[in-house]
């Protein structure tokens, strides 16, 4: 392909530098003396972070890395960071065999030669080459400076170093070769040993080693690569899969994967996210506006629009969606896709569009090539002659023919120009075009002025253009073109969680998980799909889908540590400050930087204006003071992952001090920022004091999300202190707050409620007895699921309670009674302890239990448990009182745990009087507080009314479907005093789908599980059910009517009158 030569002024120009030619024309900087500009010259010549590095980038294109790597020795000098790297290793193949046989100065001249070409390849992708060892090479991508595809950075550079070897010839004319393997993971690099020594860059972890085994295992001119590199460039590359490989020195075998070469890609965004992305969520205005846009453009009035945003919101998404729309269609779509490794390359996307398109192939003879490429081109045969000439010429094939030698460069430039906007034009009279430009940020400035060209062009042609670029990048291009702009934003809340949703699928989060993501990712769609992604992957590898047991949120996804890490480099002086900064959170304060960063030898002004220009906080002012805020919650964490332990927990400790001294009321307001300061500073005493304080008031507000996870932390800060008696007791205190929030949360018969209450009984056993171990005991009742052994456990905290004659106790005591006798169906015996623990109730002041008895208030309780025996007793008028008295209780305390409890019991109720619409109503209240409380006891109830009352209201298969995800839910995290109603609402809404002998088959399961639990409320209706359902089903109308009569018999000997008279018209 002819080359377009430019001036200085024009590269300066292209690179969008054009303002700093006055400045480098002063001090008589040209392309010769590139190769030796750092970037102290050109901070020192006045230029901005941003301009330097922009220049600093296309130095190192230009010249193949000789800046890059000056500088980077310059940056890492005493620098000791975690980093996240694809490590490579090479060495020369049969380098033992070449010794042997030539005189040494030649085999130096050949060493010599292998390094100084890896290390130009290694530099030209930006790598750096930390150590020759022997004929070995060890290179790391993603240090000293970090890209947003190292990975792929360090495979191109392993495919180039392979393939280029070759050319290179020893003395006796055989042709150098290498072996590569590479891996990624994170290390420990910088001056580990002896700052300012001979071990500078030295790098620490298994990575390195690992790297360099995987090289051993490759055959010549071949590159390895581990499936932590595979994951992250495998839609760039043709890989094949070699299986998995154990290597000395590690315990954990290895897939190894082949790399065959680059992939041909039509887009970026579908090498990497592949033909399966998320939906689109929430971008229907753009949709809609470039849909507009289209509809003119096939009236014949087209135009070009620019579709802008950050990294990773979507915009090639967005394009891709409305692309497949077209495709099918009369119309085609023409894809360029620009990259970072061609900015300088011209023309490389039309390039690749035109080889895909002419289907060359290295085996076609020239007939076959000048053939191929005239049937690109439109018009007469001598037009398409002279097209498949300059074409050729663009393509370097070679067509038996050249350009006219007496062509300038400029003239073959203009005349290529021509001959493509013309062949476009004539495509669009003949069918409609569509075409988009992937990543304009990366174009190429030949490629830039051939699109200047075509849009105005555009306006009476059947074209549409669309260019996707980021945020920062070509705005003044896109300015001067005037072509208009359409920006993306962030996801709201509702969409980023619609945005998860798609990626679970028919799975599900644990709604505190779900609200951690959308809290981390800021709305931006690429970090939503690959976090919820990383969070399945955690799951599926511990403990499956349908429980969430993953008590913290996992590290960065590997597929985004690379965007985040390039970020944080690129703002240069302020990359420490951030380092400082993300110790203290996602935002932080003047007063409070100020005091962390001293004797840490940080200047602070230069550090925020650089970070201030490279874009990753924003500034602001909070009551008088600056306050600096990370843009991204995820830049946060990984400034903060790169810091060293040691390091970390000093700024920690120093921070604790700080707050301490600089804002004393913290301690009162916020004491989960001191819990967390104290914790990673090692002083666990210290912190279990704050989390403890900061878990109770988070309880108070009924947060319980919030309170769980500090009371979590409280629990590993005691986990590392001595197990004496007062800590023993800031456990038991621990637990007893963790368990009636958990069962809030989790489900009252869940797996986490069990170990609670299993822990905080063992350790009241190693402690004195004492009224604190009550709520213990009060869990310890209700875990058992068998109702005789929960009337045995009832009567044993009664009589403890009676012993010490405490109101509190004996509150409790009563509230047990209740729940075990409604359960037995002894309704006298309930309401005898309703009625004794409602008058101690009225005669104290015991709203407090709530946070720590089951999370729900007793008289809320004790009164919606009346309601329930008043209705089963054939007194419906009584039942709605007693429902409103627990309704205006409960909206009184204002308790959201209470107030589910209440709903839970309104929603029985009308379930009862088989009030469908009352059931519908409350039911979505029921799920709308569950979702946005996270408690998932309400929530999978929820979901078995709603399904119920959809089943009843004629979709017997939708609302089937919902119920049995409920009840499935229910049996993960429930209780089973619910269940004999549940399985008869699943069996009528089985036999209205047609389903009887299987909604039998539920309820003779339901009653023999009841019977052996001694569960014996609501039976009386499960046996009419029975009876009705084997009349549906056919199983013989005697063994029917016995069913009935049972459940009539049973139904008069429990005294539940509502239920006999069911009965009795069912046997009518």
């Amino acid at each position: 392909m002819s080359e377009f030569p430019q001036s200085f002024e024009e590269w300066l120009a292209a690179i969008g530098l054009a303002e700093l030619a006055p400045v480098f024309e002063a001090q008589h900087v040209a392309f010769d003396t590139l190769p030796a500009i750092t970037e102290g010259d050109l901070k020192e010549l006045g230029l901005t972070l941003g301009q330097r590095k922009r220049m600093m980038r296309a130095i190192a294109e230009r010249t193949g890395g000789a800046a890059v790597a000056s500088h980077a020795h310059d940056t890492v000098e005493g620098l000791v960071e975690r980093r996240h790297l694809t490590v490579m290793f090479c060495d020369l193949v049969g380098s033992t065999r070449l010794s042997d046989r030539l005189e040494t100065e030649d085999y130096l001249e050949i060493i010599q030669s292998y390094r100084a070409f890896c290390t130009q390849v290694v530099h030209r992708y930006e790598g750096f080459v930390a150590r020759f060892i022997g004929d070995g090479i060890l290179c790391y991508f993603g240090y000293p400076i970090g890209h947003e595809n190292d990975a792929e950075r360090a495979v191109r550079a392993a495919i180039e170093i392979t393939r280029g070897l070759g050319d290179i010839r020893t003395p006796d004319g055989s042709r150098m070769q290498a072996r590569v393997g590479l891996t990624t993971g994170v290390v420990i690099v910088g001056d580990v040993f002896s700052p300012g020594g001979p071990e500078r860059q030295e790098i620490v972890g298994s990575t390195p080693n690992l790297a360099a085994r995987i090289h051993s295992a490759a055959e010549p001119d071949e590159v390895l690569v581990a499936e932590s590199t595979y994951r992250l460039v495998r839609g760039l590359f043709a890989c094949e899969y070699l299986g998995r490989r154990t290597f000395r020195g590690f315990s954990a075998d290895t897939a190894l994967w082949r790399v065959h070469g680059e992939r041909r890609i039509t887009s970026r965004f579908r090498a990497r996210r592949g033909r399966h992305a998320a939906p689109l969520v929430n971008r229907f205005s753009e949709v809609e506006d470039i849909r507009e846009r289209w509809k003119r453009a096939l009236g014949g009035q087209g135009g070009a629009v620019a579709v802008v945003g950050e990294a990773g919101i979507g915009k090639s998404r967005l394009v891709e969606h409305f692309a497949q729309t077209v495709e099918g269609t009369e119309a085609v779509v023409h894809r360029y896709t620009a990259s970072p490794f061609a900015t300088h390359s011209p023309l490389l996307p039309l390039v690749e569009f035109l080889t895909r398109a002419s289907s060359i192939r290295r085996g076609d003879d020239v007939a076959v090539r000048r053939r191929k490429l005239e049937a690109l081109v439109h018009g007469d045969e001598q037009g398409r002659r002279a097209g498949a000439v300059l074409l050729a010429d663009l393509l370097s094939i070679d067509v038996g023919e050249r350009i006219g030698q007496d062509l300038t460069p400029r003239q073959i430039r203009d005349q290529t120009f021509a001959l493509l906007i013309a062949q476009l034009e004539a495509r669009a009279a003949v069918n409609p075009v569509l075409m988009l430009v992937e990543d304009l940020h990366w174009l190429d400035p030949t490629s830039l002025e051939l699109l200047e060209q075509l849009i105005p062009r555009l306006a009476d042609k059947r074209i549409l253009l669309v260019v996707t670029c980021r945020d920062e990048d070509q705005c003044g291009w896109i300015e001067r073109t005037g072509i208009p702009v359409l920006r993306q934003g962030r996801l709201e809340p509702e969409h980023a969680r619609a945005l998860i949703h798609t990626v679970l699928g028919d799975r599900r989060l644990d709604p505190a998980f779900e609200a951690q993501i959308v809290s981390k990712t800021d709305g931006i769609p690429l970090f939503l799909e690959e976090f919820t992604s990383t969070v399945l992957d955690a799951v599926q590898s511990s403990r499956g889908l349908d429980r969430f047991a993953v008590q913290a949120m996992p590290p960065i996804p590997e597929s985004l540590h690379e965007i985040l890490v390039a970020r944080l480099d690129q703002a240069g002086d302020g990359k420490d400050l951030a380092q400082i900064g993300a110790v203290l959170g996602r935002s932080f304060g003047r007063r409070l930087l100020e005091a962390l960063t001293e004797g840490e030898g940080v200047d602070i002004e230069s550090g925020l204006q650089a970070l201030l220009a490279s874009g990753l906080v924003y500034e602001g002012v909070e009551q008088g003071e600056r306050v600096y805020r990370f843009k991204h919650a995820l830049v946060q964490d990984a400034a903060y992952r790169t810091l060293l332990r040691d390091r970390r927990r000093r700024l920690h400790a120093a921070a604790a001090d700080a707050i301490l001294r600089l804002s004393p009321e913290t301690a009162r307001e916020q004491p989960e920022m001191l819990g967390q300061h104290q914790m990673e500073a090692g002083r666990y005493a210290e912190a279990v004091g704050y989390w403890l304080r900061a878990g109770e008031r988070n309880l108070q507000r009924s947060a319980l999300p919030e309170a769980v996870g500090q009371l979590r932390r409280c629990l590993e800060a005691l986990d590392r202190l001595p197990r004496e008696a007062e800590h023993l007791e800031q456990r038991l205190r621990v637990l007893v707050l963790l368990g009636p929030a958990l069962i809030s949360l989790k489900g009252p018969g869940s797996r986490e409620v069990e170990e609670i209450y299993a822990a905080a009984y063992d350790t009241c056993r190693l402690l004195p007895e004492s009224r604190t171990h009550y709520p213990v005991y009060w869990g310890w009742w209700r875990m058992s699921e068998d109702y005789r052994d929960k009337t045995r456990r009832f009567e044993e905290l009664l009589g403890r309670a009676q012993e010490r004659q405490d109101p509190e106790l004996l509150l409790q005591a009563h509230h047990c009674g209740w729940g075990s006798y409604f359960g037995l169906a002894q309704f006298g015996a309930c309401c005898e302890h309703i009625d004794k623990g409602l008058a101690i109730y009225e005669a104290g002041d015991f709203r407090h239990h709530a946070t720590l008895y089951g999370n729900h208030d007793a008289k809320v309780c004790a009164l919606g448990e009346r309601t329930l025996v008043h209705w089963l007793q054939g007194a419906p008028e009584q039942a709605v009182l007693q429902e409103r008295r627990a309704m205006a209780w409960a909206a009184e305390l204002g308790h959201d745990g209470s107030y589910s409890h209440c709903i839970d019991i309104a929603v029985m109720h009308s379930a009862y009087r088989r009030d469908i619409p009352a059931v519908r109503e409350r039911a979505a209240t029921m799920l709308r507080l569950a979702e946005e409380k996270g408690f998932a006891d309400h929530l999978s109830k929820g979901r078995i009314f709603l399904g119920w009352t959809a089943a009843l209201g004629g979709d017997p298969a939708g609302g089937l479907a919902m119920l049995r995800e409920g009840l499935a839910q229910q049996k993960d995290s429930g209780t089973s005093e619910d269940f004999p109603i549940y399985y008869c609402m699943l069996a009528e809404a089985l036999a209205l789908a047609g389903r009887a002998d299987e909604g039998l088959r539920e309820l003779e399961y339901v009653r023999d599980a009841c019977e052996a639990a001694g569960l014996r409320i609501w039976m009386p209706d499960v046996l009419r059910a029975i009876g009705e359902m084997r009349a549906l089903a056919g199983a013989g109308l005697r063994d029917a009517e016995a069913s009935l009569r049972d459940g009539l018999a049973l139904a008069q000997a429990q005294d539940a009158r509502a239920l006999a008279v069911r009965g009795a018209l069912s046997l009518a």
